[in-house]
């Protein structure tokens, strides 16, 4: 179940914060669309069944710009395994 809550102080400021992400997809990503990608980082796995698997990691100035990496994924047709929050601008002082 998806909670909503009203804006918040910390949520705005989580909103707009330089961050950074690891994002795990199942399968590959063609070169072409890497400028697609906020910047990120590419590497590539194997998955525990052994399927190809693409790590993307790397800062993305915002959320926004999470969501846009998300739908390029989505545009591509790339399975989305993960979306984690590595470390937080504010976390690095």
């Amino acid at each position: 179940m998806l909670v909503c809550m009203g804006p918040s102080h910390e949520s705005r400021h989580l909103l707009d914060a330089r961050d950074k992400y690891r994002i795990l997809i199942r399968g590959t990503v063609d070169a072409s669309w890497l400028d697609r990608l906020g910047g990120m980082t590419v590497s590539t796995a194997r998955l525990a069944d052994g399927s190809a698997a693409t790590i993307l990691s790397g800062e993305l100035v915002d959320q926004s710009a999470l969501v846009g990496v998300v739908n390029t994924l989505h545009d591509l047709g790339l399975p989305l395994i993960s979306v984690e929050r590595v470390a937080s601008e504010s976390s690095n002082r």
